[in-house]
């Protein structure tokens, strides 16, 4: 098994008990955590503002608060923090005749770094196809 990055709404899941996927993503990072996980920049801050947000808001939590606790998430021992050396406007990451819309280029993004890092992408979004990332093949998605 290949190191995972996970996507926003994993790592959201993750952290958020009362999420629907709470269970399930915690059952799953059980089972494959000692493979190595990963943040990058994008994941981390939007998790902080979804933690901090209305999505969250019996957490009350303050921006500085959320961030606290990803840095505590991050400090697990398989941990692994990715630099986003993906660039976008590159043609060497994306096959852009492949995307199939808009919403879908945050995940490319990410796919596009678990590619770079011959890892794994972790996500609950069926809708992620692979074919807009160069180099992609299935093994490098795993969906919840």
């Amino acid at each position: 098994m290949k190191a995972a990055l996970l996507d926003v709404s994993v790592l959201f899941a993750l952290i958020y008990e009362q999420h629907e996927r709470h269970r399930h993503v915690h059952a799953w990072f059980g089972e494959n955590h000692r493979w190595g996980w990963a943040t990058c920049a994008h994941n981390q801050l939007s998790v902080i503002r979804l933690l901090s947000s209305n999505f969250a808001a019996d957490l009350n939590l303050t921006v500085p608060m959320a961030a606290a606790l990803v840095r505590s998430l991050c400090s697990h021992p398989n941990h692994q923090y990715w630099n986003q050396e993906v660039v976008p406007s590159s043609a060497e990451a994306f096959q852009w005749d492949q995307v199939r819309g808009r919403n879908q280029l945050p995940d490319l993004f990410l796919l596009a770094i678990a590619v770079q890092n011959n890892g794994i992408l972790v996500t609950l979004d069926r809708k992620i196809g692979i074919e807009g990332v160069t180099g992609a093949r299935l093994e490098n998605l795993v969906v919840l």
